[in-house]
């Protein structure tokens, strides 16, 4: 009888992992379930607030210029809110709001694992800060995401209307982009370029106040 495959057990690794991964995650936490957004800190699962409306629009916004903009260019994929296993580096898993992987590390044509969590590092992760973010979990999740080799982090500032870059190539230094500003995919999506008031667009306007 044939032995397995080279594709059967490069499968059966990934989903040993993922397994592996959600029998840890799941002890002592009985309130939430694969059902609900989570991601995985130091072994427990911890819930992940939905994004607001705001939120939400400039999640929308940054996967329709950035998704057929990689495909486009062969270079990769953009993902929504999918949840990566980071080990070996970090002991967890994190759900960035937005995420770009490399055509190198997942082919264009390949479709993506039946898995709870993804084994694989993504080349740029994108958090979008909602009021609900503690600055010192957001600083936290940025410095996994560098350990694990995320080369590229963005991190979105509605309100203040700025986006912070986290480039591995050089972590002593963070760009802050404002209004004005153009956000650049270089190393990870090179060529690609945004201008921030295209992102934020106009502010929403005040409530008339009676007089």
């Amino acid at each position: 009888m044939p032995g397995p495959s080279e594709n059967e057990v490069a499968g059966e690794s990934i989903m040993a992992s993922v397994a592996d991964s959600v029998e840890t995650v799941f002890i002592g936490d009985d309130s939430l379930s694969s059902e609900g957004f989570y991601e995985v800190v130091d072994g427990q699962l911890v819930e992940k607030p939905p994004m607001g409306v705001l939120e939400s629009t400039l999640a929308s916004l940054l996967i329709e210029l950035m998704g057929p903009y990689a495909r486009n260019m062969e270079l990769g994929q953009v993902f929504s809110e999918v949840l990566f296993d980071l080990r070996p580096s970090v002991h967890g898993s994190r759900r960035p709001d937005l995420a770009f992987l490399s055509a190198a590390k997942w082919p264009l044509n390949r479709r993506g694992p039946e898995t709870e969590s993804w084994p694989i590092i993504p080349d740029l992760a994108v958090e979008i800060v909602s009021p609900s973010n503690h600055a010192a979990k957001l600083l936290e999740k940025v410095r996994e995401y560098e350990q694990a080799g995320v080369r590229l982090v963005w991190v979105v500032y509605p309100s203040a209307r700025e986006v912070h870059v986290f480039d591995a190539g050089d972590r002593s230094v963070v760009r802050r982009l404002q209004v004005g500003d153009r956000l650049k995919g270089e190393p990870v999506l090179p060529g690609f370029e945004l201008d921030l008031a295209m992102l934020f667009g106009d502010e929403e306007p005040e409530k008339a106040t009676s007089e």
